[in-house]
């Protein structure tokens, strides 16, 4: 018998480990969608920060890494001075045989569109590189210069667009600025962008991912209320109730935990080193999933073994 119940919890559990995989699915794609728009509208996303700056009282502060900066003048169509520091993922790129983005900052580098003017590209900048970017009319147009961030001097341009995968980019943003005074601006103000193409389908995706969230709750509900007379039938048999809620939970919650966190550290491994995304908001999504599952998990057990043990105050026999 005690066999039989712990293959029926684990069945249970499995159910609820192929809802946890498909949710964790969904959020990862609702980060890629969010990185082609990114790519699409030159590599700026809806956390980006434009700003203007009129005069520099200090250097920035080089210490600080996990973004990329872009320096341009308003007035005219020129190439892009980009400041790149810390590991970030970079837009799709066909590299030449002595592409390294390290070396490349330092040696003054030019990357380009396929379209691009490259008789806009100062003296001194070698091209190392070009987006491979069809589907993006920016990129395909755009013109990079990799600079270093203490080679940033007001000549080059006013305008800013500040992009970091931190949860917090204004924060790190201010820490960049060292306490130079910055304008924020618009996005508006440097074109016309589609930060929320594909809302559609992302906000489909959304749905997908709360209605995972209550199937997988009405499951540990339902799955729970089918073990009440299971756990009457115990109680009466000598189980306590504090025992009866250990073993519920350790049934139910364990191996969900275990092969859910499995799954989720799978996910990272393909996310790093196979097709990687600017920034891990899905990772987030995820853990979100599988936290609110497991509380649902821990109280559906306390709940229902309480419920069936000390019912209509029953006495065991």
């Amino acid at each position: 018998m005690k066999l039989n119940i712990k293959t029926k919890l684990y069945q249970t559990n499995y159910i609820l480990i192929l809802i946890c995989f498909l949710s964790i699915v969904t959020s990862w794609l609702i980060s890629y969608f969010d990185y082609v728009n990114m790519v699409n509208n030159g590599y700026i996303n809806k956390k980006s920060i434009s700003f203007r700056l009129e005069e520099m009282n200090k250097p920035f502060n080089p210490n600080l890494s996990g973004y990329i900066l872009m320096q341009y003048d308003n007035e005219r169509l020129s190439p892009k001075y980009v400041y790149i520091n810390g590991d970030v993922k970079l837009p799709p790129i066909i590299k030449n045989n002595n592409f390294n983005i390290d070396k490349d900052i330092d040696s003054h580098a030019a990357i380009v569109g396929a379209s691009a003017s490259i008789e806009s590209i100062p003296n001194g900048y070698t091209i190392t590189g070009t987006f491979d970017t069809s589907h993006s009319y920016r990129l395909s147009s755009d013109i990079w210069l990799l600079s270093r961030i203490e080679e940033l001097h007001l000549d080059k341009g006013h305008y800013f667009i500040f992009t970091s995968p931190s949860s917090s980019p204004e924060d790190k943003l201010s820490a960049l600025m060292n306490g130079n005074p910055y304008e924020v601006l618009s996005m508006q103000n440097y074109g016309t962008y589609s930060l929320a193409s594909n809302s559609l389908f992302q906000n489909i995706l959304w749905a997908l991912y709360l209605f995972f969230l209550l199937i997988a709750l009405a499951h540990t509900i339902n799955g729970h209320r089918k073990d009440g007379k299971l756990i009457t039938v115990l109680y009466y048999s000598g189980f306590s109730t504090y025992r009866l809620i250990w073993i519920m939970i350790k049934l139910r919650l364990f191996s969900f935990m275990l092969i859910s966190i499995f799954l989720v550290i799978s996910c990272v491994l393909l996310n790093r080193y196979i097709y990687s995304l600017w920034d891990t908001s899905w990772l987030l999504y995820s853990f979100c999933f599988i936290g609110f599952q497991s509380l649902s998990i821990i109280i559906a057990s306390i709940s229902t073994s309480c419920q069936y043990s000390v019912k209509k105050e029953g006495h065991r026999f």
